[in-house]
């Protein structure tokens, strides 16, 4: 599957105790919060009101959805909660809390809209206020369909980007602590259903749809998995080879086509035909 990595305008800036905190939400309500999030401006009237077009909704995650199941989603979403961990407010330090997602959802179904108006107090984790915060383009995660491929994306890029000036690139996370934020305590009990559908799920999500490359290691303590390691790559930006006469060129081409092609890269080949030198 080829994973195209021109960018897009629509950006996601994620506060990063958002991305660690504890919620579990369904593909949909994660699909209209990042939507809203491409839509956060500072100076507008009413900063945390965002409204939602069916159409918009289907250009961009490439679907063609029944706008009532886009309004149920935003009902459920007024309904949510985000456990927060360790916050400080006015000075007092609080060991954790929740927050209200949304005050208010409105629609107009003749107009194919609706209306999102965020808690007040989960602003400030969209707005991404502080230095504290994550970047990456909508269309990363746009053809992702695990809840879990978003979530784990979030964390891999959010460790991604904070250690850009490393060879190596890496983020350890206790099992228990994936559970608690994707609030999966009672499911997936068995580790090798978690590892199925949670994690081997998510990872070839993000490696076919996001500009990252990612794969993991289990690290045990005692005879329990106890951690998992994910290592994390960019993708290198597509590239065009050309054909030509000299043999060492076209050994050198065919090299790397068959590099891009086992990474799941986009190859352009111009002119007619690419043969392989003996």
């Amino acid at each position: 599957m080829t994973c195209r990595l021109q960018r897009m305008d629509k950006q996601i800036v994620k506060h990063n105790a958002a991305i660690k905190a504890a919620y579990r939400l369904t593909l949909d309500e994660q699909r209209l919060m990042m939507l809203c999030i491409t839509k956060v401006r500072r100076d507008s009237k009413n900063p945390r009101r965002f409204t939602i077009r069916h159409d918009e909704y289907c250009e961009e995650f490439k679907t063609s959805y029944a706008y009532r199941n886009m309004r149920d989603a935003a009902m459920r979403l007024q309904q949510r909660i985000i456990k927060i961990g360790e916050t400080v407010i006015d000075g007092k330090k609080y060991e954790g809390g929740a927050i209200n997602v949304l005050s208010r959802q409105m629609w107009q179904e003749h107009e194919g809209e609706i209306m999102l108006d965020f808690s007040e107090f989960f602003m400030p984790y969209l707005e991404s206020l502080h230095r504290d915060f994550t970047r990456f383009g909508l269309k990363d995660i746009a053809s992702m369909k695990s809840i879990y491929s978003i979530r784990i994306y979030e964390l891999v890029k959010m460790a991604y980007e904070q250690q850009k000036s490393n060879r190596d690139q890496a983020i350890t996370i206790e099992v228990s602590e994936i559970r608690r934020m994707f609030e999966l305590e009672g499911k997936y009990k068995a580790h090798k259903d978690f590892k199925k559908y949670v994690v081997d799920k998510a990872v070839a999500e993000i490696n076919a749809y996001s500009p990252l490359l990612i794969e993991y290691e289990q690290i045990k303590k005692g005879r329990r998995i106890h951690a998992l390691k994910f290592n994390i790559k960019r993708k290198k930006e597509p590239y065009s080879l050309k054909p030509s006469k000299d043999k060492k060129a076209v050994a050198k081409a065919m090299t790397e086509l068959k590099k891009a092609l086992g990474m799941g890269l986009d190859v352009r080949l111009l002119g007619r035909e690419v043969k392989e030198v003996n």
